[in-house]
């Protein structure tokens, strides 16, 4: 607990400097506190996407999402270059050296109490490594209790989402997969309803059929998922089988220190990779806060 605190201050040093509200701070991992045997705070450094053509999606559904929308959602890609960008070009950096490293194609977004910023960090997160990627960028809404997803996105899952899919046989994926316009290599796989049993589908064979669906439909993709908070359910902690490494956010002022303990050693045997300090209330360059 106490390298988390010293990992804020650090991270409250480098904004007061010039830099983000969106950091990713603490390297950290499960069996020795390290990533690969390091244990430094990670340097940001710049982006520059790499020239790509789009993919092409024969098999989704294709959307028309409204910038104003996506603007008035915080949304990267109905904001534009600044501040915000920059900041998630950095986690997003950080993020995929990471990955990289470890070969690792698969990343779950969760925090500790709703409400701090975990499914908005996971759709930007995803918009800016789908701008860098030459592959396919996954998301998907595993919140299956509280699916907000396609709201922030502002797209209709007709009735149909991740949990009818669960309960649905005769639901196939390829009428649930969306492709949003003007956001190249994106695949969104939106939920719909809330449910109450949602650790108990994490495990279900039909969530193993799935996850080995999107695997061979996407091979060399990224996924990420949107899970739910950890001390609001199990959720999160079930699906760890089926994801590679973890991204916790924390709403600086809002998360308790004795709900990060707790946290943490519920994450204790995954590959929990960063920690996410969102919503500073710390003066910036600019005006503008997640």
């Amino acid at each position: 607990m106490e390298r988390f605190k010293k990992a804020m201050d650090k991270a409250r040093a480098e904004r007061s400097k010039g830099g983000s509200d969106i950091l990713l701070m603490d390297k950290i991992s499960v069996a020795n506190d390290s990533v690969g045997g390091q244990n430094q705070y990670t340097n940001a450094v710049s982006a520059v996407e790499s020239s790509q053509s789009s993919v092409p999606f024969t098999q989704t559904r294709n959307v028309k999402v409204s910038q104003k929308s996506l603007r008035r959602n915080n949304v990267i890609s109905g904001i534009g270059p600044g501040l915000v960008m920059d900041a998630y070009k950095i986690l997003r950096t950080n993020t995929m050296q990471l990955l990289q490293a470890h070969q690792w194609h698969s990343l779950a977004i969760t925090s500790t109490r709703p409400g701090e910023g975990k499914t908005l960090t996971a759709i930007n997160l995803a918009i800016s490594m789908a701008m860098m990627s030459s592959n396919t960028v996954l998301l998907v809404d595993m919140d299956l209790r509280k699916p907000t997803v396609h709201k922030y996105l502002d797209i209709n899952p007709k009735k149909a989402g991740l949990s009818d899919y669960l309960f649905n046989e005769s639901l196939e994926l390829k009428n649930m997969l969306v492709n949003l316009s003007g956001i190249s290599n994106l695949v969104v796989l939106p939920g719909h309803k809330g449910i109450s049993n949602s650790s108990e589908m994490m495990l279900a064979p039909r969530m193993a059929k799935l996850l080995e669906e999107l695997r061979r439909r996407y091979p060399s993709s990224l996924i990420i998922f949107d899970l739910p908070p950890l001390l609001s359910a199990d959720d999160a902690l079930a699906f760890s089988k089926y994801v590679d490494a973890y991204l916790m956010v924390v709403e600086e002022g809002k998360a308790q220190e004795e709900d990060l303990k707790r946290a943490r050693t519920i994450l204790n045997q995954v590959n929990l990779i960063g920690t996410i300090l969102n919503k500073s209330k710390e003066a910036t360059t600019g005006d503008y806060y997640v």
